[in-house]
């Protein structure tokens, strides 16, 4: 079995066949790996075939690489699809509408090793699009952010891709007193009166990720700049950014509201604009404002 925890949810994989083959994570994921008993979700992982589904309608359409679908059982379907696989899917997962347990279904191993059949259930991106379902369940959000614990206190630096996460990772990582919880993904929950930040092994080109969390203090949205500056925002902006770096459940209306809400509330911790550059100068204004 595999069991891996990822911004405080739970995921357990058992494999009810699929003799020969080796199940494994990929390297980033091995932090994650928990030995936790209780889960929030409980797949069990069947290889070598996809079984036929009497897909009612499709819920959601990715653009990319996988699709939702409902069944008439009024279960998710997740069907996953690459180039390097052909027009058919090569994984289908298949979930309750309580989204407490599941199956899942493997058509072919990832690659081979000495014989053997090497496989990653929880390659991306289902490992991702299934946590970001769980956290809609009134838990938190998934953001596209750089997360680090300096001094014991948690800071985040949001921005969408090129807005200069990994840089501020690679410029964070060489001071002290300073963890690096992921330089492109981190979770966000609230727990009581605190909001918490928790890495996760989605990192981006600094390749910086740790399964550690810590209390949120303070929120930077990047901005690439002539000069470092910073300015202190209005609560309709914060919400606005929010929830465009966040990875929202567009196929899913009750969890598309929730996340709207969290974004409200999570809006009420103290947030500025970034205008940096690349250089460990910047670091000095944040020090200053922390």
């Amino acid at each position: 079995m595999l069991k891996v925890e990822i911004g405080g949810v739970a995921i357990s994989l058992s494999f009810v066949d699929g003799k020969g083959w080796i199940p494994q994570v990929s390297k980033a994921m091995h932090s994650f790996l928990t030995r936790r008993k209780r889960f929030d979700l409980a797949l069990k992982v069947h290889c070598g075939f996809l079984p036929h589904l009497n897909v009612k309608r499709v819920v959601f359409n990715s653009g990319g690489n996988w699709t939702l679908f409902k069944d008439r059982n009024n279960r998710l379907v997740f069907s996953l699809t690459s180039p390097a696989t052909g027009p058919h899917p090569y994984a289908l997962a298949v979930v309750d509408s309580q989204f407490k347990v599941g199956n899942l279904y493997l058509r072919e191993p990832n690659y081979f090793l000495s014989k053997k059949a090497i496989v990653n259930p929880l390659e991306y991106p289902l490992d991702e699009v299934l946590v970001v379902h769980l956290l809609s369940r009134n838990r938190g959000i998934l953001l596209h952010g750089c997360g680090i614990k300096y001094k014991g206190e948690g800071l985040l630096f949001l921005g969408t891709s090129g807005r200069g996460k990994s840089t501020i990772a690679n410029l964070w990582k060489e001071e002290k007193e300073v963890a690096i919880l992921s330089d492109d993904r981190i979770v966000v929950r609230k727990k009581g009166s605190n909001f918490w930040i928790y890495g996760t092994p989605w990192h981006g080109d600094a390749k910086l990720c740790s399964p550690q969390k810590v209390v949120l203090k303070k929120i930077f949205f990047l901005k690439h700049g002539k000069k470092n500056s910073l300015k202190k925002m209005k609560l309709s902006e914060i919400i606005s950014q929010l929830v465009v770096c966040s990875f929202p459940p567009f196929w899913d209306k009750k969890g598309m509201k929730f996340i709207l809400s969290f974004c409200s509330d999570l809006a009420k911790v103290p947030s500025y604009e970034l205008n940096f550059l690349p250089n460990r100068s910047v670091l000095d204004l944040i020090k200053r404002k922390v």
